[in-house]
């Protein structure tokens, strides 16, 4: 899928592979002033963003091919995308399962976000482009 807007607006690109949230998702930031695209696995949205650099990338931690966390390892790594700001994202995340803030750094995540809704994400993404 192209991009999602005609506007110069700010890029963000979403990898999620449910559909319903990705559609949801996308809605909710096309409806807050942002251009999207959409991937639904890691390795699609890894070659796509190489070819058109988004400011923001929102991925979900746990995506069916690569762990969310990988995705952002290696569009850090690539010089063309290494400034991309990365925010890792996941649903009903156990205490077990949370990033800490040592591992975000160490990965080149941005900000991890336990999401309970769309403005949550929406929210960090703003926080992270002031």
């Amino acid at each position: 899928k192209g991009w999602a807007s005609t506007s110069g607006l700010k890029k963000i690109f979403i990898i999620e592979g449910n559909q319903d949230f990705s559609s949801k998702l996308g809605g909710a930031f096309l409806n807050n002033g942002f251009t999207v695209n959409l991937a639904k696995s890691g390795a699609e949205a890894i070659e796509r963003i190489s070819k058109d650099v988004p400011e923001v990338v929102c991925v979900n931690m746990n995506l069916s091919d690569i762990p969310g966390e990988i995705v952002i390892q290696k569009l850090k790594r690539l010089a063309k995308t290494s400034g991309v700001k990365a925010v890792l994202y996941a649903y009903n995340v156990g205490e077990n399962e949370a990033i800490t803030d040592k591992i975000q750094r160490k990965q080149g995540i941005d900000k991890f976000v336990q999401v309970n809704s769309e403005k949550a994400l929406i929210d960090a993404v703003n926080d992270l482009l002031k």
